[in-house]
């Protein structure tokens, strides 16, 4: 325990990533197949114990963490500390195993998103969309997947939509009504700090796009930013949201002239926000998240 209290100590001293700069503490991240692998050894000379924590990523989400501790023998006397090599062989034959599981468990991550019991159920839906039989398919195969389920829902029922909208809005909505993905990612943007005339703003730019454009899809929004989780339309459309008080035009007068979302996501913040002609490239600004280089962007 005062050992556990000194070094709480000492890393409330520290300003800005304590991984580095701590004395005995090394890290280093490894992307591969989607994945984004951080490993962490804390070798303290005055700890009992080491520390190799292993944290695994996919597509931004936290699939698995694991602690790995061994007997410090500086301190203990009981068992050798850890080489380098030994590290390596640890993460090498981890990412073995993962290697193994973690299509799988995306698998099943991806039926409770898409509200199949089964995976008999999910291969029925794929073949009869013309998307194969496989199982194990790429995040990319996933992904239109998403896409798909989101785009048949809007189209379901414009009443429907805003009737979940309104109650996202309100604070009033249920799980079912977040069954679909897209409405997921859109109350999670009420969530994020939305108030006021930007909460307002979200919802009428929701209402527009479900009634006169394709924006509900979950494919990456610019392709070459990759699967950020702000790279989608939804989030895109907060971030316009925030910026209200900028609308040079009214929102009701926007038509969009092309069925590519993209195309359409362009024109309308042109339509909102722009006097003069402005550079494709810029849309990138609006799907980078709230950090404060996006912001000024």
């Amino acid at each position: 325990m005062a050992w556990y209290q000194q070094m709480e100590t000492r890393l409330k001293r520290i300003d800005g990533d304590w991984e580095s700069w701590t004395e005995g503490v090394s890290s280093f991240l490894r992307r591969d197949e989607g994945q984004t692998i951080y490993w962490t050894v804390c070798d303290l000379a005055d700890a009992p114990f080491l520390r190799w924590t292993l944290q695994i990523e996919c597509e931004g989400v936290l699939e698995q963490s694991l602690t790995f501790v061994a007997a410090n023998e500086s301190v203990t006397g009981t068992r050798a500390k850890p080489r380098s090599r030994d590290e390596r062989v640890l993460l090498d034959a981890y990412q073995v195993y993962s290697r193994r599981i973690y299509r799988i468990l995306h698998l099943l991550r991806h039926l409770q998103t898409l509200g199949m019991r089964s995976t008999q159920e999910y291969r029925g839906w794929c073949a009869n969309r013309g998307l194969g039989d496989e199982l194990l398919n790429s995040p990319q195969q996933r992904r239109r997947e998403l896409a798909l389920v989101g785009a048949q829902a809007a189209q379901q029922g414009g009443a429907w939509f805003r009737a979940v909208a309104r109650r996202i809005y309100a604070g009033e909505h249920s799980e079912t009504d977040l069954r679909a993905e897209y409405l997921k990612r859109i109350a999670e943007a009420f969530g994020k700090g939305l108030a006021g005339g930007a909460r307002r703003a979200y919802l009428d730019l929701l209402l527009l796009a479900e009634e006169r454009a394709n924006l509900f899809g979950l494919q990456p929004a610019i392709p070459r930013l990759g699967p950020l989780r702000s790279n989608v339309f939804v989030e895109a459309l907060a971030q316009l949201a925030r910026n209200y008080r900028c609308w040079l035009r009214p929102l009701a007068g926007w038509e969009p002239d092309a069925r590519d979302p993209g195309q359409q996501f362009s024109a309308l913040a042109r339509y909102l926000l722009a006097q003069y002609l402005v550079p494709i490239f810029m849309d990138s600004a609006w799907c980078r998240g709230r950090k404060a280089l996006a912001q000024r962007q």
